[in-house]
């Protein structure tokens, strides 16, 4: 939906904020489709805030002719308040237009209508399309984005073979913009991941990573380390259990599994990610009866899903001896 070559235009950083700061995913699907549909190659960019708020308002109006009728509610700002709702909107038959858990956790300034404190005497306000979209199309962001890019401005990152910013210094500027949203968290991080995936900055590297981790002990990363047994005291520590998972996976998936993850380009990426899941992972397997319970009891996977022909198969052991762990840190000096 946002091709990297139009990315590095002068209205690209403001259309990834603005595709990210209303958590577009697959629970968007359906309005990405009417705003941006595959026929017309699926892209979602716009030329200007104008253009950005005309494509949420095409889903706002789909909303409103799908409602039964406006006569039902006393004001238009009810009517207002439906058709840009995300709780149950998709099973009442309207559009879902953002998504405040696309991280997991709800996080209402991810929303296209989030709440906003008037005071104390005045409570809250549901913010408008402009007042939600306004920040992301600032002349301060463009001027920001031409000074990251460099000599990368306007060219396709996929042919450019000059200068990038590293993981670690995108991150930073990116906290940096001071925009609502992106100031600390999974979204800064995510919009950081999303720019190396396009190729325009690099890749994160192990050092990069563990600092994230290390600095965000509330996220899940951390704490997906901590209930794995890690003594993650130190970023040392940190540094040193990510390199073991990542010894796990790296020596564990198959070579069209590592293909499928553009593993061996984003190990980093993938790491981190992994161990966001691993709470979401137990509890599938938690309830997965028969073929949870035996796995519990012989320590490994089932062995046909060790089987290359299974392109989805991600096995990893169980366990790594403590001389196998010293082997792997000696390796790397840690």
């Amino acid at each position: 939906h946002l091709p990297p070559n139009k990315l590095t235009g002068v209205n690209g950083l403001s259309n990834l904020l603005s595709w990210m700061g209303t958590g577009q995913g697959f629970r968007t699907h359906e309005f990405l489709q009417l705003v941006a549909p595959e026929t017309s190659c699926g892209i979602f960019f716009s030329d200007g805030l104008d253009a950005c708020i005309a494509l949420f308002e095409r889903g706002i109006d789909y909303n409103l002719t799908r409602m039964e009728s406006r006569s039902r509610w006393s004001d238009c700002d009810v009517v207002q308040s439906m058709a840009t709702c995300e709780s149950g909107s998709r099973r009442n038959g309207l559009l879902q237009l953002s998504d405040s858990a696309i991280w997991g956790q709800p996080n209402q300034l991810m929303s296209i209508a989030p709440s906003r404190k008037q005071g104390n005497l005045f409570g809250y306000q549901r913010a408008s399309l402009t007042e939600k979209l306004s920040p992301y199309w600032v002349p301060s962001i463009a001027e920001s984005w031409k000074s990251y890019l460099g000599d990368m401005l306007d060219q396709d990152p996929s042919s450019y073979k000059g200068h990038r910013r590293t993981w670690g210094e995108t991150l930073t500027w990116i906290h940096e913009l001071d925009v609502d949203g992106f100031k600390s968290g999974l979204t800064p991080l995510q919009a950081t991941n999303n720019l190396s995936l396009a190729g325009i900055c690099h890749p994160p590297s192990l050092d990069e990573i563990s600092a994230f981790v290390w600095r965000n002990k509330v996220l899940g990363a951390y704490r997906r380390l901590v209930e794995s047994n890690f003594d993650v005291f130190s970023f040392a520590a940190v540094k040193a259990s990510l390199l073991l998972i990542f010894t796990h996976i790296n020596n564990s998936l198959s070579s069209s599994a590592k293909e499928i993850f553009n593993f061996d380009r984003f190990p980093w990426m993938f790491v981190e990610h992994t161990l966001c899941k691993v709470s979401r992972y137990i509890n599938r397997i938690e309830h997965v009866g028969t073929w949870g319970r035996e796995f519990e009891i012989i320590g490994s996977y089932k062995q046909e899903r060790l089987t290359e022909n299974d392109r989805f198969h991600s096995p990893l052991k169980l366990i790594m001896t403590l001389k196998e762990a010293e082997a792997v840190l000696l390796n790397h000096r840690l």
